[in-house]
């Protein structure tokens, strides 16, 4: 994933609308045998207002690094973003603007993929309002982690680590 992380970084780094120190990006290199951690300190030289840090564990597959990542994590809101994954300039901000205006545990959203022939394919996630509990798990399909930002406690509460 070497050939991905950098831009990943980058994109966490390059976020509009919200202050370096509003947010922590943490990479967790489960036993990589490539250079991904070394890319992401080189990345991270480039940005020394920011909170960058890599965490090294042994591979003991996705969930282990998330969780990893997760216990050193000091944020109130969790974003879980794969290495091969990039955000725009303003996601960011504008997901901390809705969890603090409303306070959810959980904030789904859209997310795009990119081919290398060029096309783009989305969806977008029809605006219901707030679900709670089993409303929400039975209307909302969690394919990926990434779409989604997470109160800290929240998984903590409910052992979701």
């Amino acid at each position: 994933m070497e050939q991905y992380i950098g831009k990943c970084v980058e994109s966490c780094c390059e976020q509009q609308g919200v202050s370096p120190t509003d947010y922590e990006v943490i990479v967790v290199d489960d036993g990589s045998p490539d250079r991904s951690a070394t890319v992401v300190t080189e990345v991270a030289k480039h940005y020394p207002n920011h909170s960058v840090r890599v965490v090294t564990r042994e591979n003991g597959g996705l969930s282990a690094a998330r969780n990893t990542g997760l216990q050193e994590a000091v944020g109130e809101y969790i974003w879980f973003i794969d290495s091969d994954d990039y955000i725009e300039p303003h996601a960011l901000s504008s997901l901390m603007k809705w969890a603090q205006q409303r306070e959810y545990d959980i904030i789904n959203f859209t997310h795009y993929t990119h081919y290398k022939n060029g096309r783009k394919v989305g969806g977008d996630i029809p605006n219901e309002g707030a679900s709670l509990g089993d409303a929400y798990l039975a209307t909302h399909s969690f394919l990926s982690a990434c779409t989604c930002i997470y109160r800290h406690s929240f998984l903590r509460q409910h052992q979701l680590t």
